[in-house]
């Protein structure tokens, strides 16, 4: 009486966790988040005082209450780590005590409740938290594998999605918040062009200034809201993608995690440190733009980095349907003399007919995968390469203005090169990824012709042929709306920018030498 009294107290304390994270959720990462800007901008304003910022002069009154409240912050994120993680342990001893009792009682009645109470809190802990199973650069599965990239697209409210046992569904309370970012995303955007276009508030100082903002914002905003409108066809690729990877072994999970887990945890919080340097810098008046800006960049980022797991996931499928038809080649080339001949054929055709059913099957659902993942992220890779394409161009003229200027070199000489890294970089590996994935797909082709000459049964001969018209009809390529992603993209790509920055520097020197030497100001 007094375990199954224990047992249903636990089931209600447990169910009570499930509740708080579930209300306070949002709270904490708004708390998180302000915590993590407050400590850092006060620690940047303490060490390194602005000259010529808003602040010229600190006083020791100001200098205290800086300390002050780094102290704060600081000691209110200590508690809730200190109460979160005590509570976390002193849950974790019922688990040892169970098993102690479970070892020294010897009663059946009393064993099976312990075993009951020991499955019940499994479960619980299985159900609600596999943060405790994830590791970085060391992924088993699907779920750990995409593990940061959710993670961030839920705190950018982009992932109105819940895994449960291995399912994603759709979950009511990340879809409002989802619903309350976007409407008020377009708001500011519907404000940011009045101020822009119509009541002269922002303004330019020239036209590729002017292009280059209108650009960004217009091609961003449209991310945003493609990217809430295909939640639900999104929400179907994934759980396809699951399924379809749900085969792979653990071993190509963890290799694949050291590239994945790189990019998406380090390439976000560099993004972070960057923006916090931008917003310092930025006035005090332009705050809320800037945030929009950033916001902008995280998203499109976010994003960017799902649609390259998902093509990498898609590219190690393809690889392994590649190395079993290589297996199966081996099976056919190592065909030796037995005693009972016309069994063993019987047999051996039997197993391969079977198995490169199987294998056609798997590479038919891969194929509609790749058709359905063009479809959902079509869009948003065209307005990628765009923006892509403009920024690069835009930095690349800006900092030949600057050699050519010979102006100082500050903070926003770097800013416009580390810029131009970061869309360099972005486009090349969305490039090496595709073309690598559809390199990866092509060799299935060759492998099946291969073992096509070396077998001469009639009816693996026919399962082959059918194999073959398969891969022909599906040719695997990574395309957005019709333009295939891949090597000669970033070639084209390379030779309209520089064919458009030649003509800017042109109109520059012709700008030299018709009006002698303009500022920097004047041409961005």
């Amino acid at each position: 009486m007094k375990l199954k009294i224990l047992k249903k107290q636990h089931m209600m304390i447990s169910n009570t966790v499930q509740m708080l994270n579930t209300i306070f959720s949002v709270q904490l990462l708004a708390s998180t988040i302000i915590t993590f800007g407050q400590i850092s901008l006060d620690l940047y304003i303490h060490l390194f005082q602005w000259h010529d910022g808003v602040f010229i002069n600190l006083n020791g009154q100001f200098s205290e209450f800086i300390l002050s409240d780094i102290i704060y912050y600081i000691i209110k994120l200590a508690l809730i780590v200190w109460a979160c993680e005590t509570c976390k342990n002193q849950a974790q001893e019922i688990r040892t005590t169970i098993h102690d009792v479970l070892n020294s009682a010897k009663d059946e009645q009393i064993k099976n409740e312990m075993v009951t109470i020991s499955l019940l809190k499994f479960q619980k802990q299985a159900n609600s938290n596999m943060r405790k199973r994830w590791r970085p650069f060391y992924a088993t599965d699907f779920q750990s594998l995409m593990y940061p990239c959710f993670t961030f697209c839920r705190i950018l409210g982009i992932f109105p999605y819940k895994i449960n046992n291995s399912t994603f569904e759709a979950s009511e309370s990340c879809y409002i918040l989802s619903t309350i970012v976007l409407f008020v995303f377009c708001i500011y955007e519907i404000i940011i062009i009045y101020k822009l276009d119509i009541s002269r508030i922002i303004i330019n100082r020239s036209v590729l200034s002017s292009f280059k903002c209108h650009n960004y914002y217009v091609l961003g905003s449209f991310t945003m809201i493609v990217t809430y409108v295909l939640r639900r066809p999104r929400l179907l690729l994934l759980q396809t993608v699951l399924e379809i990877s749900s085969e792979l072994p653990s071993e190509l999970y963890e290799k694949l995690s050291r590239l994945i887990h790189i990019k998406d945890i380090f390439g976000f919080f560099l993004l972070v440190i960057v923006s916090v340097a931008y917003c310092i810098y930025m006035p005090l008046n332009t705050i809320f733009l800037t945030m929009f800006v950033i916001y902008l960049t995280l998203l499109m980022f976010q994003m960017d980095m799902m649609y390259m797991n998902c093509v990498c996931i898609l590219k190690i499928c393809f690889k392994k349907i590649n190395d079993n038809l290589m297996k199966v080649q081996e099976l056919v080339m190592s065909d030796k003399p037995y005693l009972l001949r016309r069994i063993y054929h019987e047999q051996k055709n039997s197993l391969l007919l079977m198995k490169l059913k199987t294998l056609k099957k798997q590479h038919l659902m891969i194929s509609d995968t790749v058709q359905m993942l063009n479809m959902i992220f079509g869009l948003q890779i065209i307005i990628t390469i765009v923006i892509s394409f403009t920024e690069i161009t835009f930095n690349l003229y800006f900092y030949i203005v600057v050699f050519i200027a010979e102006e100082e070199e500050n903070f926003w000489y770097w800013f416009f090169i580390l810029n131009m890294i970061y869309y360099i970089t972005k486009i090349i590996l969305i490039v090496w990824v595709c073309d690598s994935g559809k390199d990866q797909a092509a060799k299935i082709g060759i492998t099946v012709h291969d073992l096509l000459n070396n077998t001469s049964d009639k009816q693996v001969k026919n399962e082959l042929e059918q194999f073959s018209v398969q891969i022909l009809q599906r040719k695997n390529a990574f395309s957005a709306k019709g333009l295939t992603i891949d090597a000669t993209l970033f070639t084209a790509m390379a030779g309209s920018i520089t064919t458009y920055l030649i003509i800017l520097i042109q109109f520059l020197m012709t700008s030299h030498s018709c009006d002698g030497n303009i500022s920097i100001a004047e041409i961005i």
